[in-house]
């Protein structure tokens, strides 16, 4: 899409930005207006309803918890598999989490064959560093429904904190 009459310094980036466009990897690095306006003047922008930016999953934690290891994205194996993208985003250790005062860890990773496809997110309830028997094992294949539960589980032990606290406030 260069005009005769472009000035060669012009020409240049246009070179370089065609040589983006092509490259589907960059586009996890644009704003989506970008793509959006990338996608139109390729005449593919149908694709863009397709394509989801892929980024880490925002998890709200309370004060009481520390996040050790935030990897997790909202990438969905189930929907937009590519073995490249499950060696980009899928591992055993996503996000983890402690609550120091209750000696407890929640860690969540995705097990399985990355080749194949088949294989299954982990939450992992550890008490007091004992890996080898956890309080809760929870499974799920779906991106969706283990942010959910890990939502949940993060929000029902800071509960539990806040008891405690609220019950020795009482006693005092």
């Amino acid at each position: 899409w260069r005009h005769k009459n472009t000035p060669t310094s012009c020409r240049h980036i246009n070179t370089h930005i065609v040589a983006a466009i092509n490259n589907v990897a960059i586009y996890k690095y644009l704003p989506n207006q970008i793509i959006s306006v990338i996608l139109q003047l390729r005449g593919c922008h149908k694709r863009l309803v397709h394509m989801k930016m892929i980024s880490i999953q925002k998890i709200n934690v309370p004060e009481d918890c520390n996040i050790i290891t935030n990897e997790f994205y909202n990438y969905d194996p189930k929907k937009a598999f590519t073995e490249a993208d499950n060696y980009r985003y899928l591992r055993e250790d996503l996000f983890q989490c402690t609550f120091p005062e209750e000696s407890l860890i929640i860690d969540l990773g995705w097990y399985g064959d990355l080749k194949t496809n088949t294989g299954e997110f982990k939450i992992d309830i550890i008490k007091s560093e004992n890996w080898e028997i956890p309080m809760h094992t929870i499974y799920s294949a779906s991106v969706l429904e283990i942010k959910e539960l890990l939502v949940k589980i993060i929000d029902y032990y800071s509960g539990i904190a806040e008891e405690e606290e609220e019950e020795e406030e009482a006693s005092n």
